[in-house]
């Protein structure tokens, strides 16, 4: 085995030990932290509020680090630094019960968790790039562990009292930082305004290089700029980012409401760890394959589909609780997930310059799941008052508006 195979190797597995770890935290804040909300005294409409109030406060937070991982060219150091700040605070959630406390604290803890998530696809998409490793097999290993974590924490935590989630938590973001620690470690270089957009395109001209140095007399904020307005002004990308960001927010209401409903419906949390894994064996298939789906369809085509499936996906599960039925519902968080999921690494890895792809990470998952997930969540957790079913039915609309998008965009070209 030459040398370079021996570092292929080695870089692609650490980013695979980094997403397992990832999705470990991952899995239990999504599938098992809202019924633990609930058991410690809030209603489903409290239990909105919390998650949209966290996705909210991500926002700022991701752009935060994001752009620091730019402007400093070391995304592994901050990366670092979210992974030491998740962990300290993480402990937090043994002392607090109260509504508005729970709320402050998953707000910085969510918000620190979905930071993580940009960062590492930022250096897992270089790894592609600089090294031809395959995306989606190391996005793989972490739809293994939340398999895994989806199938065994309903079992561990099902007859233990309410804290064993979070000292679950706990571990995990351990087990992350040590992971993120063993990430390869890549300096982009300078941020090229002519390498930003195509030469076709003279909104940015008169400048040949920002270079990134933080200091002297230059003000931050235009350093800032620097990174996050060539992401924007890229040709068509706000309108793939708004196509991205509705599909990935119509999973809000599976994310905060669907562990209630299905237990209040009668379902045992194992047997919904099994209706998660489901979904998860599917997508680890659907990653397995990532490379021929992207080879047969652009990530237009993978948005289009992923909206008409997730139409049908959201208007079933409104409707019909039983478990037979709900396992084949599930099979499609392959499509409507890992789609979405693929497009975006793709449109982000052939569009936007390598120097800039923390930005472009970071502002789309501000968006897809910050802002808009955060209002789908709040109007998820709303309607909850009525009848879950209809967040479910707002999950089905989201989904037919992304489509919309996907097809105009494809009828136009």
């Amino acid at each position: 085995m030459t040398q370079h195979r021996r570092f292929l190797f080695a870089a692609s597995s650490r980013v695979s030990a980094a997403y397992a770890a990832l999705f470990c935290v991952t899995c239990l804040s999504l599938v098992y932290l809202p019924q633990w909300f609930v058991q410690v005294g809030l209603t489903t409409a409290q239990v909105g509020t919390v998650l949209a109030v966290a996705a909210i406060a991500k926002v700022p937070m991701t752009l935060l680090f994001g752009t620091a991982a730019d402007l400093l060219a070391k995304r592994k150091a901050v990366l670092l630094s979210a992974g030491v700040l998740l962990m300290a605070g993480m402990p937090m959630l043994l002392l607090v019960r109260d509504w508005f406390w729970l709320c402050v604290t998953w707000a910085l803890l969510g918000g620190l968790i979905s930071t993580c998530i940009p960062l590492t696809d930022s250096i897992a998409v270089t790894t592609v790039r600089r090294e031809g490793a395959s995306y989606g097999r190391m996005r793989m290993w972490g739809s293994l562990f939340f398999l895994a974590t989806s199938l065994l924490t309903g079992w561990l935590i099902r007859d233990t009292g309410d804290n064993a989630l979070i000292y679950l938590l706990i571990i995990c973001a351990a087990a992350l930082l040590c992971c993120l620690a063993g990430l390869p470690d890549y300096t982009p270089g300078p941020v090229s305004r002519s390498d930003a957009e195509p030469a076709t395109n003279d909104s940015l001209a008169g400048a040949d290089e920002v270079p990134l140095i933080v200091g002297g007399k230059t003000p931050r904020w235009k350093l800032v700029s620097a990174t996050l307005l060539p992401v924007i002004r890229l040709p068509g990308f706000m309108v793939f980012l708004c196509c991205a960001a509705t599909l990935m927010a119509s999973h809000a209401a599976l994310y905060s409401l669907s562990t209630v409903y299905w237990s209040a419906a009668g379902i045992s949390l194992p047997v919904i760890g099994v209706l998660w894994a489901v979904g998860v064996i599917a997508e680890i298939g659907f990653f397995f394959i990532a490379r021929t789906l992207v080879d047969k369809w652009d990530p237009w085509q993978l948005l289009l589909i992923a909206g008409v499936t997730g139409v049908v996906r959201w208007t079933i599960t409104a409707l019909i609780t039983d478990v037979q039925i709900l396992i084949v519902i599930q099979a499609m968080h392959a499509v409507t997930f890992t789609f979405t999921q693929l497009a975006v690494v793709t449109y982000i890895g052939n569009e936007v310059p390598e120097e800039l792809t923390s930005s472009a990470q970071s502002i789309y998952d501000s968006c897809a799941l910050g802002i808009v997930f955060g209002l789908a969540l709040y109007v998820s957790g709303s309607l909850s008052r009525i009848d879950v079913s209809w967040s479910f039915f707002a999950m089905a609309a989201l989904s037919a508006i992304g489509c919309s998008i996907a097809a105009y965009r494809l009828f136009r070209r």
